[in-house]
C-alpha cells in the first residue's frame, strides 16, 4: 500500500508540474478512494476537492462532478453523513458525456447509491444497464463500484461472470473502499459456495490487518459472520460483528456501524 500511495503521489506531482488536468484529477481521485480504504474520510474529502479544482478552473463542471462526486458519494456511503446518497451520485446525463468506462463507473456508483437509498427500482435498472454493457463489452473493473448492488440485483449470469473474472484477477485491492477478497467472498456467498467464501474473507482479513485498512477489515469480518451464522455458530458470528462494529466506530463508518448493530439485535432475538 505504501508503494501504491508513493506512486500515486509521484503521478500527482507530475500532473501538476506539466499542467495535465486529467492526470492530476485522476491521481487525486484514486488517492481519495485509498483514503477511504484506510479509514481517513477527512483526507478523502480533501482529495475530492483537489480532484475537482483543475476542471472547475477551466469551467468544466461535468468533469469536476465526475472526479469529485465519485469520492464524496463513497464517503457518504461509509459515514452516513448524507441521508440521500443519490444526491451525490453522478446524474444520468453525466454518464453519457464522459468516456465509456468512466460512464460505467459512474453508473455503478448510482446503482450502489440507489440501493442504499432504498430506491430498488432505480438500483435494478442501473444494474441491468451495467450487466448489458459488461456481458457485451467487458470492463468488469469499472463496475466494481456497484459492490453490493451487483450482488443483490445482478442476474445469476452476471454474478457467475463477475466471480470468474474477480477470482482470475491478480489484484488484491482495487481503487475503492473494499478489497477484492471481500468481493470474491460476497460473490461466493451469493453463488452458494460458503467454503470458498470463507477462504476469500480470511484472505481479505489478513491483507487488511497487515496493511492497516480498517474498512476492508470490517467488511471481511461481516462476511465471516454471515458464514458462521449459516452454520449455526452464533457466538462466533457475534464475535465477528463485535470486532467489525468496533472498527467502524473507531473511524466513523456510521452507516456500517448501524448495520452491524441491527444484525446483532437479530442474532440476540
Amino acid at each position: 500500500m505504501q508503494q501504491c500511495v508513493a506512486a500515486l503521489e509521484r503521478t500527482l506531482a507530475y500532473g501538476r508540474r506539466y499542467r495535465l488536468r486529467f492526470t492530476e484529477a485522476n491521481a487525486n481521485s484514486v488517492l481519495g478512494l485509498v483514503s477511504i480504504l484506510r479509514g481517513d474520510l477527512a483526507a478523502a474529502r480533501r482529495y475530492a476537492a483537489e480532484a475537482a479544482a483543475p476542471w472547475e478552473a477551466q469551467g468544466q463542471g461535468v468533469y469536476a462532478a465526475v472526479f469529485s462526486g465519485y469520492i464524496l458519494m463513497h464517503c457518504a456511503v461509509v459515514d452516513g453523513a448524507e441521508p440521500d446518497p443519490l444526491r451525490l451520485a453522478p446524474s444520468p446525463d453525466v454518464t453519457t458525456t464522459v468516456e465509456p468506462f468512466r460512464a460505467l463507473q459512474n453508473r455503478a456508483s448510482r446503482a450502489l447509491a440507489a440501493m442504499l437509498a432504498r430506491e430498488d427500482g432505480l438500483a435494478r435498472s442501473e444494474v441491468a444497464a451495467i450487466e448489458q454493457a459488461l456481458l457485451r463489452y467487458g470492463g468488469f473493473e469499472h463496475a466494481t463500484a456497484a459492490g453490493e448492488a451487483l450482488i443483490r440485483y445482478g442476474s445469476q449470469e452476471l454474478v457467475e461472470a463477475l466471480y470468474t473474472w474477480v477470482v482470475d484477477s491478480p489484484q488484491r485491492l482495487f481503487p475503492l473502499s473494499s478489497p477484492f477478497d471481500w468481493l470474491r467472498g460476497a460473490l461466493a456467498v451469493r453463488l452458494g459456495m460458503p467454503e470458498a467464501a470463507k477462504l476469500h474473507f480470511n484472505d481479505g482479513l489478513e491483507l487488511c490487518r497487515r496493511e492497516k485498512l480498517p474498512f476492508g477489515e470490517g467488511l471481511c469480518l461481516e462476511g465471516l459472520a454471515d458464514i458462521a451464522e449459516q452454520r449455526g455458530e452464533h457466538d462466533l458470528a457475534m464475535e465477528h460483528l463485535d470486532t467489525a462494529g468496533d472498527l467502524y466506530s473507531r473511524f466513523g463508518a456510521t452507516r456500517y456501524l448501524n448495520r452491524v448493530i441491527a444484525r446483532k439485535e437479530i442474532l440476540k432475538a
